[in-house]
């Protein structure tokens, strides 16, 4: 991940265009490329489709000849007349025409092949008889004896055979001999079939033009419809003997293959996909051309859109940096901006106008905290000497052996240090109470046991964080405007506890005196200890801070609440 950090640009404007680049441009130049890949995969499945399809074609046109010429054997075979015609000793013209007209009519029965295959009939004599006519200058007789005689050797009636015609090659030739119902031999029969001339007419008949091949049992071409075409070198012989479809993407070609079983061969069909769909190459530089311009111009527009829109971003940065030097004594103008760039520089100049609002704000109330600060140390003046004067009684009190009056002269001492300390915001407990005690002492002494007190601590709350003098002004609320009330009997009631991590401070009185008929339910404590305490809270905890007071009958109950705070004992001073 740090790795990655170092590579995101600091600067918005370059984020934003390296944003475009990564959502926008980088996902439409894959959906682009995978758009033309598949388009391109979807042509070349169809071509494969429509070339299987074609070699199936051919390949079967193929067996259907080869069977009709199996046909013509055996019945030209079964043929009595023409039995007995070969087997007459003599021959002469009428017996010849008649031998060729029953060769012309079986055939006839070939249509439309019958432009294809020629017949060669040979009597044991060695007369022959060649139809159609016009391939006997073309046709080579030159293998026949030596595969007849191999036939007789092998004792074998037919056989198929790759020979040639004229000086082309690919003829397939069915040589059988002929025999009587006996099984004596009569005569010799080839029945010749021009593969070439039949796979170069058939190709031009096709839907998708392309070359076809017929391929041998080991790997050679026997057959093609273009001399000078040969198969790629990539492509492996094994492979296209089966039936299969590949394609190479160096030339672009297409090449389907089935195999023909009876006859060892393989039919192969190849295909250019630039004589279907045009020079792809081009077709695939034109688009990509033009895609990459369109990237290209997109980037630019994205950079200018990315400045332009981080341009007033540069200038706030700026003219802010500009606003501290000057001491925020500058402005933009705002006439040179439109739409949301306004509206910005307006909430800058009014920003500027609030802190330069503030900035005056502050500096009064500096000047008004300095004023208040003196006057703090001047009025600390006269508490100073009262304590000192306060010192110097309890030691002569102490002389005279005036111990009430030294212990008084203590607690009022703690009373009154600890009011000096005024930069103490929280105190613990424990030091808290031990000012109350002081306080508590000095009012029973000053009130002769009118009331008593009555302290309820929770354990382990002596180094809860609470506000200094918090406890004093509850109490002395409490003598001051409760027990007044009444001349004896008098009960104040501390409790200090949590409940739901707050602590409560309670103190209530019974402050009414029951011989009384005056009501005192409706007494009101609006002294200024209390006022006090509450703005104290508020500034301390803010909405969590409360004080609240509930009439009781008779009496008064003040309870505070705020956040319970747990500090860990030390040995130094309070917070």
């Amino acid at each position: 991940m740090f790795r990655l950090k170092q590579w995101i640009p600091k600067k918005l404007k370059y984020r934003l265009f390296f944003a475009f680049l990564l959502l926008i441009v980088a996902p439409f130049t894959f959906l682009q490329i995978y758009n033309y890949n598949k388009m391109e995969n979807t042509i070349i499945n169809r071509l494969h489709k429509q070339n299987q399809t074609q070699v199936n074609l051919l390949k079967s046109n193929l067996e259907d000849i080869r069977f009709a010429m199996l046909q013509r054997y055996l019945e030209l075979e079964k043929d009595e007349e023409l039995t007995v015609l070969l087997t007459l000793a003599d021959s002469n013209p009428e017996r010849d025409e008649k031998i060729m007209g029953r060769i012309a009519a079986s055939s006839s029965k070939l249509v439309p092949q019958n432009e294809f295959v020629s017949y060669t009939l040979q009597d044991m004599k060695g007369k022959s008889f060649k139809f159609p006519l016009s391939n006997l200058q073309q046709e080579r007789d030159l293998d026949m004896p030596s595969v007849f005689a191999n036939l007789e050797e092998k004792d074998m009636l037919s056989t198929w055979k790759i020979n040639s015609i004229g000086f082309r090659g690919g003829a397939l030739s069915l040589y059988a001999i002929l025999q009587t119902r006996s099984g004596d031999p009569y005569a010799r029969i080839r029945l010749t079939f021009d593969v070439e001339t039949w796979l170069q007419r058939s190709t031009k008949n096709l839907l998708i033009q392309g070359e076809a091949f017929i391929m041998d049992s080991s790997g050679v071409v026997v057959v093609q419809t273009n001399q000078g075409m040969q198969l790629p070198p990539t492509i492996n012989n094994n492979t296209i003997r089966s039936d299969s479809s590949v394609h190479t993407s160096k030339d672009m070609k297409i090449i389907n293959s089935s195999p023909i079983p009876s006859l060892q061969w393989t039919m192969i069909s190849m295909v250019s996909m630039e004589s279907y769909i045009g020079d792809i190459s081009a077709i695939k530089r034109s688009i990509f051309a033009t895609f990459g311009l369109f990237v290209l111009l997109f980037i630019g527009m994205t950079f200018v859109i990315s400045s332009a829109m981080t341009r007033p971003l540069q200038v706030l940065q700026m003219k802010m940096s500009e606003m501290v030097r000057k001491n925020f004594n500058t402005l933009l103008p705002e006439h040179k901006y439109v739409g949301e760039s306004l509206e910005l520089v307006k909430t800058f100049n009014n920003l500027v106008k609030d802190i330069r609002s503030l900035i005056q704000r502050l500096r009064v109330e500096e000047r008004q905290k300095e004023a208040v600060r003196f006057q703090m140390l001047v009025s600390q003046m006269n508490p100073h000497f009262l304590l000192n004067t306060l010192n110097m009684i309890k030691f002569q009190a102490m002389d005279k052996d005036q111990k009430e009056i030294s212990e008084v002269c203590v607690a009022l001492g703690k009373l009154l240090e600890q009011s000096l300390c005024s930069e103490k915001e929280l105190i613990f407990l424990k030091d808290e109470l031990e000012l109350l005690h002081a306080y508590i002492y000095i009012q029973s002494i000053r009130y002769e046991d009118m009331f008593a007190i009555q302290l309820e601590v929770e354990t382990q709350l002596d180094y809860v964080l609470v506000p200094q003098l918090t406890l004093q002004p509850l109490v002395e609320n409490a003598i001051l405007h409760g027990m007044m009330y009444r001349s004896s009997g008098g009960l104040i009631q501390i409790s200090i506890f949590c409940r739901e991590n707050k602590l409560v401070v309670e103190v209530a009185d019974n402050g009414m005196n029951p011989d009384s008929s005056l009501n005192r339910n409706d007494r009101k404590r609006k002294g200024i200890g209390l006022a006090n305490l509450k703005e104290r809270l508020e500034l301390l905890f803010r909405q969590e801070g409360k004080l609240e007071l509930v009439p009781l009958l008779p009496g008064m109950l003040v309870r505070i609440e705020f956040p319970l705070l747990i500090s860990n004992p030390y040995r130094g001073e309070a917070l």
